[in-house]
């Protein structure tokens, strides 16, 4: 890894080698459950492991064999990383657990190299892994003192990893700063390219991929290299990883087959399982609902069936809604004055749930940013940066003319100007169906617009006139707390739901207290 010894080499942080490589071993319950999932029976004579650290996995697997009749054909396991302590550690447990269970008739073969940059020309019968997770991108955080050595470094590791694994790269148009290698994409990629044709790739990955906008020529390059027969999630709070509170996947497949209907169980915290269903692939490269259950993901099928998407408001001539985002904030500070003709700028850290913070807030002199044209409207303005464990996740309000907003908000406003179709549409953005439907779509820590396009929208709540009235009165006189059962209902009702469908979708939202739930659940507001 070129930008690694770059790193190293300019003196960075002292933990610059595990941010970069992604060095988090795979907790031993994981691991356990992995070696569970592993083909019982004949076929397995070669197993590797690409990016070994300390072998855990593959001991998991050797483990496994002392209470089963298992991999009994056994006869090779290969070893790769490209930290030379973790591969000579790697060697010796997994020695010593083949001793333990006797088989000493099995050979281990340990190399230090680059796995990426390893040419595939040996394939195995089992490939057992939990690549690097990162992202390749330079990060102040690194403390590097030749940051342009550096960044070189980075973008020529980039591109060899791009020209061997194609659709490691972020997807078409989505890459920021030109940084667009994820390793977690490489790795299962390479992974799956040293799987035998009919062999079983078992591994770890950030659920992420399988669920935000920018990796969906990996999903579709995945999924129909390999049949996946158990896809099974780990939500953030179980905090598996020491250090890293992030939600990730396990995955059994095997090479050669393209997927169909797979097996889904999704863990709570304390890794019960929270439900198991079996997952049907409509296109390949479209989100795995990760966050979502079965029954809510049914209605949330046929919500969408039934309504179209936010995206119609952006082509209908009648509301020609616009999505977007105003001002870069990378170095903003240096566009700040005390000038009273300065422009207030608001970022995602000053928006709540149909409200603002305005106190205080610095001014963009225009002369050194430009200021675009939508400051002149009135818009909605909504936080990008929302984590997936947020009671409410979209935190959305409606800003008026003259406060430039920064890019860790998005913005959204109609070019008819209408103040009523406006607050109708925070009411839906804000509400309870909305947002589980963008629960559905995503799994990262942002809310982008494309996310927000892929919703549906009530057409009601816009075309008539009442509905749409009675929306923006209730949005007009929501209380501070900005908890509003009326106006939930309201859309809900919009959306064509029951209070009994409406009670279903409510299951993603484990944070929300019982006078909360009671309060949506009043009769009353169902009549």
């Amino acid at each position: 890894m070129l930008h690694v010894e770059a790193a190293i080499a300019s003196g960075a942080r002292h933990d610059i080698e595990k941010r970069l490589t992604g060095k988090y071993y795979t907790p031993y319950c994981v691991s356990d459950r992995l070696a569970e999932l592993s083909m019982v029976g004949d076929r397995i004579k070669s197993v590797c492991d690409p990016f070994c650290g300390d072998g855990r996995l593959i001991v998991s697997l050797i483990e496994r064999s002392r209470s089963e009749d298992y991999l009994k054909t056994l006869k090779h396991i290969v070893l790769f990383d490209r930290d030379a302590v973790a591969v000579e550690e790697a060697e010796n447990n997994v020695r010593n657990a083949l001793r333990d269970v006797s088989r000493s008739d099995v050979t281990v073969e340990s190399k230090v190299v680059d796995t990426f940059l390893l040419p595939i020309t040996e394939r195995y019968d089992l490939v057992i892994t939990n690549p690097p997770w990162e992202q390749l991108k330079p990060d102040s955080r690194d403390q590097v003192a030749d940051s342009s050595l550096y960044k070189d470094a980075i973008r020529d590791y980039s591109k060899v990893i791009a020209d061997s694994f194609p659709s490691a790269a972020t997807s078409k148009k989505r890459s920021v700063g030109g940084y667009n290698i994820n390793l977690a994409r490489a790795g299962a990629i390479a992974a799956i390219e040293m799987t035998e044709i009919g062999g079983q790739t078992l591994i770890v990955l950030p659920s992420t991929i399988f669920c935000d906008q920018v990796s969906t020529e990996f999903r579709n390059n995945f999924l129909s290299s390999v049949k996946v027969d158990s896809l099974e999630y780990y939500p953030a709070e179980a905090k598996l990883f020491k250090g890293v509170d992030q939600s990730f996947v396990t995955i059994s497949a095997q090479r050669g087959k393209r997927t169909g209907p797979f097996s889904l169980t999704r863990y709570k915290s304390d890794l019960s399982i929270l439900d198991q269903r079996e997952h049907h692939v409509e296109c390949l490269s479209d989100t795995i609902p990760l966050s979502i259950g079965g029954r809510e993901q049914k209605l949330i099928q046929e919500i969408q069936s039934e309504h179209p998407h936010l995206s119609c408001l952006e082509k209908d001539p009648r509301y020609r809604l616009r999505l977007g985002r105003e001002i870069d904030e990378t170095r903003i500070a240096e566009s700040f004055t005390e000038s009273n003709r300065g422009i207030p700028f608001l970022k995602g850290r000053n928006v709540n749930r149909f409200s603002f913070v305005d106190d205080g807030l610095p001014r963009i002199c225009p002369e050194t940013k430009k200021i675009p044209r939508s400051v002149s409207y009135q818009r909605l303005v909504w936080r990008d940066v929302s984590r997936p464990s947020q009671k409410r996740r979209v935190q959305a309000c409606i800003l008026g003319p003259g406060i430039v907003t920064g890019n860790s908000l998005g913005v959204a406003y109609f070019c008819a100007q209408d103040p009523e179709l406006l607050k109708a549409l925070l009411a839906v953005v804000n509400s309870l169906v909305f947002e589980v439907q963008v629960r559905s779509i995503l799994a990262t820590n942002h809310i982008s617009q494309g996310a927000l396009r892929k919703c549906s929208v009530p057409h009601i709540a816009f075309e008539d006139v009442s509905v749409r009235s009675k929306l923006a009165y209730l949005v007009d006189t929501i209380s501070s707390s900005g908890f509003s059962p009326e106006i939930e209902v309201e859309v809900a009702k919009s959306y064509g739901l029951n209070r009994d469908q409406f009670f279903e979708l409510l299951a993603p939202f484990s944070k929300l207290e019982e006078r909360e739930v009671n309060a949506l659940m009043e009769r009353t507001l169902w009549v």
